[in-house]
């Protein structure tokens, strides 16, 4: 599970819901127990105790059958769903984490007595583990609007908004359509539910005793200056009898929400405070991707690669994000290993954001995330052969044409690599493979005596990661 959210659990919670975790992600019914061990980093006698745990919570869900014996843990497949609502059982079962909740948006109709009564634990208890959770949470360094964005990554990591039966995200809905109706773009689906359960924390929180004020950072927007913005809040104020303080910050909810997922259209970009840095930034970076990539691209795929630009910068430079994580080192490698031409563009951008952002010593985003988002936007917006040569396989086993088809079948299904795979060697071949060496051929040969196994596949991947190395530093020079 993400480390961010273990204090919400304890150490015990949290070891179960990573355990369940591992099941859920194993692509097999049957894991060792020693395995799990090392997975979980803990003791023997640690591992027990988590799996009684484990076994007490798997009894409330019919659809998990969990059997231990001495040496290995069967189950049946964990669904996604099945797997949410695990999180939102085991959350629900968590003291420090019903404290959380208790403290963040249920304290104006419940007293610290009543849920320490509903706990069942004593006073002292309850600000014992309160005081842990909140210095394990950093709470007092953290301003309204973080405290705001933490307790709505905690409900929506846990799902547990149903669980709060007093109230219902599905009624404050309508009050996002109103957006796609002022701004004139439509919300993915998802993207969508996440606002209407923004809003509804908001909309709490603000209704939570000595709550502190929201710093100025936060509000992306003029409301002065801009008719959208007033005509969005003028709505939600008078939808919710609230005040236009509480507008103003759902819509910059909204709007830092709506960013960070890249789903603000370049337009409504262009009405931030900030749009003149963004757009400032956005011009640099595509005078440097054209220095790089020419004109091999067409307008239709430049221009939506422009508005990626804009939107990742947008939201490199917000003052808070939603559910971050940092991205790790291995993903970051696995980009330049496979994609070198898209991480060299991915890293030039990333240097300029970082220049010629005002806001560089206090982003959110530090370089590794900058760089993996425009990387993702990169490889999603771009085909691959703009940037780096394309890999040419020549297959062809002399005694075998059922094998022959069969690694041109596979090989050609390695799209995300940018190759192309034929029988006959040609002068664009680059890696000739086949069950006989070929003295003719000076490039690489790969020589399967037999049908390849995973071995085999992964020295292939390894070789043709390393030849589009050798093509994108011959290019680049």
């Amino acid at each position: 599970m993400l480390k961010k959210f273990k204090p919400f659990l304890g150490r015990e919670n949290a070891l179960t819901l990573s355990f369940f975790e591992l099941l859920f992600q194993s692509e097999n019914n049957d894991l060792l127990l020693i395995e799990l061990q090392q997975k979980l980093d803990i003791s023997k006698y640690k591992l027990t105790v988590t799996l009684t745990r484990a076994q007490e919570i798997s009894s409330h869900f019919s659809e998990i059958n969990l059997k231990i014996d001495k040496t290995h843990v069967t189950f049946s497949t964990i669904s996604y769903a099945t797997f949410n609502n695990l999180k939102s059982y085991i959350a629900d079962q968590s003291i420090p984490f019903q404290i959380f909740i208790f403290n963040g948006i249920l304290g104006r109709n419940t007293t610290e007595e009543q849920i320490q009564q509903k706990l069942n634990i004593s006073s002292a208890t309850y600000f014992r583990i309160r005081k842990r959770l909140f210095n394990d949470l950093n709470i007092n360094c953290l301003d309204e609007m973080q405290i705001r964005f933490l307790i709505f990554d905690a409900l929506t990591y846990f799902n547990y908004f149903d669980y709060l039966i007093d109230y219902n995200a599905a009624d404050l809905a309508p009050f996002i359509a109103l957006s796609e109706d002022i701004w004139d773009f439509k919300l993915p689906e998802d993207v969508y539910r996440s606002c209407a359960k923004l809003l509804m924390v908001n909309y709490i929180r603000s209704l939570t005793r000595g709550v502190k004020n929201v710093p100025a950072k936060y509000y992306l927007v003029n409301y002065e200056t801009s008719k959208n913005i007033q005509k969005f809040t003028h709505r939600i104020m008078h939808k919710l009898n609230t005040s236009r303080e509480f507008a103003i910050q759902s819509t910059n909810m909204l709007l830092i929400y709506v960013l960070y997922h890249g789903s603000l259209p370049i337009k409504n970009i262009n009405h931030l405070n900030n749009a003149k840095e963004i757009q400032g930034i956005t011009s640099l970076q595509l005078k440097t991707a054209r220095e790089i990539l020419g004109n091999q691209a067409n307008i239709k795929e430049f221009n939506e690669f422009t508005h990626n630009l804009a939107a990742v910068n947008a939201a490199a430079i917000l003052p808070i994000v939603p559910m971050q994580d940092s991205i790790s080192d291995k993903t970051i490698m696995w980009h330049k290993e496979s994609h070198p031409g898209i991480d060299y563009l991915s890293q030039q951008l990333t240097d300029i954001l970082l220049s010629h952002s005002s806001q560089a010593d206090d982003r959110v985003l530090d370089e590794k995330q900058c760089r993996y988002l425009f990387g993702i936007y990169i490889s999603t917006t771009l085909p691959a052969n703009i940037f780096e040569d394309t890999v040419y396989l020549s297959v062809n086993f002399t005694q075998s044409r059922l094998l022959t088809q069969h690694v041109l079948k596979e090989c050609q299904s390695l799209t995300n690599l940018n190759i192309v795979a034929y029988e006959d060697i040609d002068d664009k071949t680059d890696i000739y493979i086949s069950n006989t060496y070929n003295p003719n051929f000076d490039r690489p040969q790969v020589i399967w005596d037999n049908v390849p196994e995973v071995p085999d596949w992964l020295n292939l991947y390894k070789l043709i990661i390393k030849v589009k190395h050798e093509k994108f530093a011959i290019k680049k020079h």
